[in-house]
């Protein structure tokens, strides 16, 4: 978060908002308060670290997506990432697509991403394909 505010300097552009906290307290907070944003980034940790994890984990993810889609403007941008090994791109995008209806908006996803050159896939060991990212525009219904 540091060189985000540091970036933002250099390159003499307005000062982004950075929190760094628990994600499902803040966005709860912020809801709250009545905050609205353009653009919201999610980058929690692991959800599903073992394979018994993986509907408490998929849950979580679907109700992070959904916090976060009822703070943004109309329309907004939600990126949110994962690197839970055990949960595959369809799910991921299932959970995505979830979250955003609970949130009572919608969704088209604009870009997916994952890992790069410098974090290799091993073609034996599918787990190693561990990082996918979602960009997602958000729109009222």
């Amino acid at each position: 978060l540091a060189l985000t505010t540091e970036n933002a300097e250099r390159n003499q552009v307005s000062l982004p908002r950075t929190i760094a906290a628990d994600a499902f307290d803040a966005l709860r907070m912020l809801a709250r308060s009545g905050e609205r944003f353009g653009v919201i980034v999610l980058d929690p940790p692991a959800f599903i670290k073992r394979k018994k994890d993986f509907q408490k984990g998929l849950l979580a993810y679907e109700r992070l997506v959904g916090l976060a889609a009822r703070l943004l403007d109309n329309p907004g941008f939600l990126v949110i990432a994962s690197c839970s090994s055990h949960l595959g791109g369809d799910d991921f995008r299932q959970a995505f697509a979830r979250g955003v209806r609970r949130a009572g908006r919608e969704a088209r996803i604009v870009g997916t991403g994952g890992q790069g050159p410098d974090h290799p896939i091993h073609p034996s060991m599918p787990e190693t394909g561990y990082l996918k990212v979602i960009y997602g525009l958000i729109e009222e219904r």
